[in-house]
């Protein structure tokens, strides 16, 4: 019996202990829980500059560094993946797909075309540089537009469709 009432104390001064142990941890990590819910918020605030009001947050991750952030813009189905530094709360880049495939075996537009799509979705870029390219992984020789541009704010990389003269691709890189 003298074994059974050792025993029994051991329990309860285990259960006292991590009892006390269960109040204690979550009251030190509180503050770094509502530190990384503020740093998500304005990686949010940030992000939300970057992409269209009627964009919908699909999907947020963490590491050390970066938030990655996805939207969704259900109408055009553009799709929004925002990278903001966790330190500084600043956009760091920006890729945005659309439903639109930059590249066309018909090629229709002009350069000016092209500049004048880039210059309509970025009225303050300068720099822009036009070039085409074929692409012919799927044995169709399609021929894509890529331009290069720069604005106050960032450099800019984008595909286009040769015939359409419509953006399928973009990155952002944010200055």
């Amino acid at each position: 019996m003298g074994l059974n009432k050792k025993i029994a104390k051991a329990i309860v001064a285990g259960l006292v202990v991590a009892s006390s142990f269960g109040t204690v941890v979550p009251a030190m990590a509180a503050p770094a829980v509502k530190d990384t819910i503020a740093s998500k918020q304005a990686a949010i605030d940030a992000a939300a500059k970057v992409v269209p009001p009627e964009a919908v947050l699909t999907s947020a991750k963490t590491d050390d560094a970066k938030f990655d952030l996805e939207y969704l813009v259900p109408d055009t189905l553009q799709r929004y993946e925002i990278v903001v530094d966790r330190s500084t709360s600043k956009v760091q880049s920006a890729v945005i797909k659309t439903s639109n495939y930059p590249g066309s075996v018909t090629v229709s537009k002009t350069e000016a075309d092209v500049k004048g799509t880039i210059l309509a979705n970025y009225p303050d870029a300068k720099n822009i540089v036009v070039t085409k390219y074929t692409d012919d992984k799927s044995g169709t020789p399609f021929v894509i537009c890529k331009a290069t541009f720069e604005t106050a704010t960032l450099t800019g990389t984008a595909l286009l469709n040769p015939a359409t003269a419509l953006i399928g691709y973009q990155e952002l890189k944010f200055k």
